[in-house]
């Protein structure tokens, strides 16, 4: 294996809900563990244990704005201490390129903290704990604003072995144009790169406007190497949506 390359963080992505905190936010935190559970008896000398639930959680830090679909609407409104908000990050430099390694899971958001001494800029911490749905480490396989129906990249992940599944997260972002403004996004795969037979493994509910969602993981073993997103644009007046998909298999 060769040796990784140290890294600078500039210019990373985060999304939460429906919203792109990449603007906003100067410092990312990812932790990612399991319990231990002691099991030792009398009869042993050095304490055993066992691993027990996995968890994650997280804790960013940035500046402060109100008003609407800024950081303190974005927050305290729309996904402050709500059950299984979607969060996803790109920690590469230059993030948010379709084809980057990413994270993505469910959290509740916890605490929320703006503050600031006087003469400093307002800045905020936002944290939170894993619910339910395990920290995927996966592809951002979409990440554009689209006007029509279409495909986007095809990209080998690979096969999704008997006992694991595949994770897909959906972030529906701001502006979204157009009158009555639909979006269908599904996840699809295929055996063989040109997708002349795709098999849709995840669908979302239609999206009309901002907000995410987490699919229902699609079952393994499923033996497709190669997968791509479709969406299909509907409504009147020039309906444009940006969004983003992140989609792993563990």
């Amino acid at each position: 294996m060769p040796a990784a390359a140290p890294q600078v963080l500039s210019n990373a992505k985060l999304w939460v809900n429906g919203f792109d905190f990449s603007g906003d936010v100067s410092a990312l935190a990812l932790k990612y563990g399991a319990d231990t559970k002691d099991v030792t008896v009398l009869s042993q000398t050095t304490r055993s244990r066992l691993p027990g639930l996995q968890f994650f959680s997280f804790q960013h830090e940035g500046f402060w704005s109100g008003g609407n679909g800024n950081v303190d609407d974005a927050i305290f409104n729309s996904a402050f201490a709500l059950a299984n908000t979607e969060i996803s990050i790109d920690p590469q430099n230059g993030g948010g390129i379709e084809g980057d390694l990413a994270y993505t899971g469910q959290v509740d958001l916890s605490s929320y903290a703006p503050s600031a001494k006087v003469g400093d800029a307002l800045a905020f911490s936002v944290s939170g704990d894993s619910d339910g749905a395990p920290l995927v480490r996966g592809t951002l396989l979409a990440n554009r604003t689209v006007v029509a129906t279409g495909n986007g990249a095809i990209f080998q992940l690979g096969a999704v072995g008997a006992l694991q599944k595949m994770y897909a997260a959906l972030h529906v972002l701001a502006p979204i144009a157009g009158v009555t403004p639909t979006l269908n996004v599904t996840l699809q795969s295929a055996a063989l790169v040109g997708f002349g037979s795709p098999t849709t493994r995840i669908t979302f509910a239609q999206a009309t406007g901002i907000g995410s969602q987490w699919g229902t993981p699609a079952v393994g073993p499923i033996t497709d190497q190669f997968w791509r997103v479709t969406f299909t644009v509907g409504g009147t007046g020039g309906p444009s949506f940006p969004f983003v998909v992140v989609a792993g298999f563990r």
